[in-house]
């Protein structure tokens, strides 16, 4: 896994706005998302939010999300960007 080239794909998905922040927002958002990441010391209730996302999206879970996003206490994002979703899932897999 390149944190390096996930950390660059992240600030562009950012910059574009295509990032949803959080699980009480993913959890009510009603338009397409792509790809969940997840943190992989996030807490029990985004965890469990997680795995309910499973069914509807992919999710991938990361270490240390905060620090890739450059965000302090993020657990658990969502994007919305079907490109930049596809990379990322492969650069996390690797």
């Amino acid at each position: 896994m390149d944190r390096n080239k996930i950390k660059n794909y992240l600030g562009i998905a950012q910059q574009g706005g295509y990032v949803i922040y959080g699980g009480e927002t993913l959890e009510s958002y009603t338009k397409k998302i792509y790809l969940i990441l997840c943190d992989k010391t996030a807490g029990r209730n985004s965890l469990k939010l997680a795995e309910k996302l499973k069914t509807k999206y992919k999710v991938c879970m990361v270490e240390d999300l905060s620090e890739l996003l450059n965000q302090i206490n993020t657990k658990i994002i969502g994007i919305k960007n079907k490109n930049l979703s596809e990379i990322i899932e492969k650069l996390v897999e690797e």
